[in-house]
């Protein structure tokens, strides 16, 4: 679904603390983050004095929601696709940071931490608090909200930030 708009600036700065260059987008949906860094990041460098900004980063996408992987634009803003579930995926796995936004509701937890566990890089996990469960299927994906997450589901994971929906591990 939608991503909760008030979480977009705290989520840049995330992302931006962590200096990555390699960053997986999973569950990238329209594409906004790939859009926001890239922008974050190039408006970062021409006020530092780069008159034509050098885009040194890298964004990959995991999405296999057909409705947004048909889309024309999305093509054009991120470097790879993997256009399958993230579970199933065989993608290189040397990211810096992987994103995790508004994803994780949407899956089993132990499968979900199993994944977390095996992949590499620091991850960035952005979650409903208070998770409203539906049956409908939005853009033809017939994956409902299924968890709730919180805190607690990431004990024994080291991660940074003191906001209830916003995880940097």
């Amino acid at each position: 679904m939608l991503s909760y708009l008030d979480n977009i600036p705290t989520i840049l700065k995330a992302v931006k603390d962590t200096g990555a260059k390699r960053i997986l987008d999973v569950g990238g949906g329209m594409g906004k983050y790939a859009v926001l860094i890239r922008e974050d990041n190039l408006s970062g460098r021409a006020e530092h004095g780069e008159i034509i900004p050098t885009n040194d980063l890298i964004i990959d996408c995991c999405e296999d929601t057909k409705y947004f992987t048909e889309m024309k634009s999305h093509d054009g803003l991120y470097d790879n696709h993997y256009h399958s579930s993230v579970f199933d995926m065989k993608f290189p796995n040397d990211y810096d940071l992987i994103l995790f936004i508004d994803t994780v509701e949407h899956w089993d937890k132990e499968k979900t931490k199993e994944l977390l566990s095996k992949l590499n890089g620091r991850k960035l996990i952005s979650t409903p608090t208070n998770t409203v469960m539906y049956t409908e299927e939005y853009y033809g994906d017939p994956r409902h909200h299924c968890s709730q997450w919180n805190r607690e589901d990431f004990d024994g994971i080291n991660y940074s930030n003191n906001l209830s929906h916003i995880f940097v591990i």
